[in-house]
């Protein structure tokens, strides 16, 4: 084993390392048990741990603290603070329609304009508006308990101890990021499937690649086959796509977001406002090696972009499985699904900057008196916010399905 109080000569597995390395042997296994060192907790040892936390033994020769500050992604989902209130709402103002003229004679109404005839300009024609809420504040405390002498056995000056102390810190300052970065990482998953679920009412919103790629050349490729042997065609298309539906975004429609109580909702969001969020594993070759130019040039400066290395799992990144909650059109309600929506292959949200985000509403850090008989102090972090979802906003799904033919046979081409 690697960690051994007893000093190891390994000059007999460097001189077999640099052998193969140079080409002066053939490729074997090489034993590196004894070679490197790994963490572990000091177990079986006869040297003392200390009894506060008992996990920090007693002074050794030197301590080296593992910590570095971890700042979480995501960024581009975080919103300003709103602390009052409990409620946010939104009034969508709906659009109005054209309506006869009345200031001349015309060919659908020929003698408005006539004798014994009067306009009538008084006649109501009320505003439209749709109003919708968001509530539910969400919750977060952590604490930790800082102690006062307990632990200055294991520490030879109070500059190792209070090099410690930061060391605690900062950890307890990254799990503290890790969370919120996990909250975050939530609602975008909960967007993903929640807009997936909705395909068949907003058919618009989610764009198949796959599908959309085949469909454009007439050919029946599969998604891995578009990822690997056309990956160069493929990312061409992907980049076009995002930009026409970037371009799209601009116009004032009904399609790219949902609609209530069967009005059209007309929205519009110039670049400024659009957000991209997309899988970054399957482009980082493409950006040094394949399309540099247009990654680059064209995407990353298309709008506010941001990659994420997997939306839910490292272990399957591309993949999303969430029982999202979304909304109801016909009667502007929410529905807690039920089952998982499972999508396979998820390749990026293009959205407007009202459509999701995280709404902190206040965090604060309050530390106890000490305590006296115990010599220690707590110290508590709390965090309210509101995690929004706004399917009413525009927003594009990019998904990749299976692909291949109609029997589901891989192509051949």
């Amino acid at each position: 084993m690697a960690n051994s109080y007893t000093p190891t000569d390994v000059y007999a597995l460097v001189n077999e390392i640099v052998e193969q390395a140079t080409g002066q042997k053939s490729i074997a296994v090489v034993d590196t048990t004894s070679f490197v060192s790994v963490g572990a907790q000091l177990v079986g040892t006869q040297i003392a741990a200390e009894n506060t936390l008992n996990a920090i033994s007693t002074v050794l020769a030197r301590t080296i603290f593992s910590v570095r500050p971890y700042r979480g992604s995501l960024d581009i989902m975080r919103v300003s603070a709103e602390r009052w209130g409990a409620i946010i709402r939104k009034v969508i103002p709906l659009p109005m329609e054209a309506e006869k003229s009345q200031d001349m004679n015309t060919d659908i109404d020929g003698d408005q304009l006539d004798d014994g005839e009067s306009i009538d300009m008084f006649k109501i024609n009320k505003p439209k508006v749709i109003q919708l809420a968001f509530w539910g504040t969400k919750k977060l405390q952590v604490h930790i308990t800082r102690f006062r002498d307990q632990l200055s056995m294991a520490f030879t000056s109070e500059a190792e101890f209070m090099a410690f102390i930061d060391a605690v810190m900062t950890e307890f300052f990254n799990s503290l990021e890790r969370m919120n970065e996990g909250r975050t990482r939530g609602v975008l998953c909960n967007a993903i499937a929640g807009t997936f679920a909705m395909a068949a009412t907003t058919p618009s919103c989610v764009v198949d690649l796959t599908a959309g790629y085949n469909a454009k050349y007439s050919t029946t490729y599969t998604r891995d086959e578009l990822l690997t042997t056309y990956a160069e065609s493929f990312l061409k298309y992907f980049v076009a796509e995002v930009k026409k539906y970037s371009s799209k975004l601009k116009d004032s429609t009904s399609l790219y977001h949902a609609n209530v109580l069967s009005k059209k909702i007309l929205h519009h969001t110039p670049k400024n406002l659009q957000k991209l969020i997309a899988f970054e594993p399957y482009f980082i070759d493409s950006e040094t090696q394949v399309l540099p130019t247009v990654y680059n040039d064209e995407l990353l400066r298309l709008v506010d972009y941001e990659g994420v290395n997997f939306w839910q799992d490292p272990l399957t990144p591309e993949k999303v499985v969430c029982k999202p909650t979304y909304l109801k059109e016909s009667d502007a309600t929410t529905i807690d699904a039920s089952d998982a929506v499972e999508i396979d292959c998820v390749i990026g949200l293009l959205y407007d900057v009202d459509f999701m985000g995280v709404l902190p509403q206040f965090d604060y850090a309050a530390t106890s008196p000490f305590n006296s008989a115990g010599g220690y102090w707590n110290q508590h972090y709390h965090y309210r916010f509101l995690n929004f979802t706004d399917y009413t906003e525009n927003h594009i799904l990019f998904i990749m399905g299976a692909g291949g033919d109609s029997k589901g046979k891989k192509s051949t081409k």
